[in-house]
């Protein structure tokens, strides 16, 4: 099991590898490798991304 996230930084590197190991990556795999207790920084990523296109 992967250790809990303490960045926000972090997240974006735990995303960064399933997109470096995989043609297509779901929110499923992203919630699976961060684990369900950082949906709240995955949800902000989320946004931010949204937001600024």
């Amino acid at each position: 099991m992967n250790q809990p996230l303490q960045s926000l930084q972090q997240l974006l590197e735990r995303v960064g590898e399933l997109t470096r190991h995989n043609d297509q990556v779901s929110i499923g795999m992203v919630v699976e490798s961060i684990g369900s207790r950082s949906f709240g920084p995955l949800l902000m990523l989320i946004g931010i991304t949204l937001f600024h296109h």
